[in-house]
């Protein structure tokens, strides 16, 4: 490896970790937005596999992607699940202005 890929995995690694503090924040600020902690779980999950390089985007490939063997837990957490979708909506864009 020279020294421009060098470089240039270095500053990769950094942008992602940058960029998953981030996600972690926003996270955490509308969490109380989520009444069961599995809900929390998938609202992190569904954005991080969003956000990966697959072919297709899907729920069968987002669920693949963050671990899941189907697609049930992100479909439930779409259709049916229970969270206050205004509130999340506000607390982002809040975090969003202050970034």
């Amino acid at each position: 490896m020279n020294q421009d890929q060098a470089a240039a995995a270095r500053a990769v690694t950094v942008a992602h970790a940058e960029h998953a503090a981030l996600q972690q924040e926003l996270l955490a600020r509308v969490a109380r937005c989520f009444p069961r902690r599995e809900s929390r779980a998938t609202c992190g999950q569904r954005p991080a596999g969003l956000l990966m390089e697959l072919e297709n985007k899907n729920c069968w490939t987002l669920a693949e992607a963050v671990g899941h063997s189907t697609p049930d837990r992100l479909q439930h957490f779409l259709a049916r699940a229970c969270w206050d979708e205004q509130q999340v909506m506000a607390q982002a864009a809040r975090w969003g202005s202050s970034h």
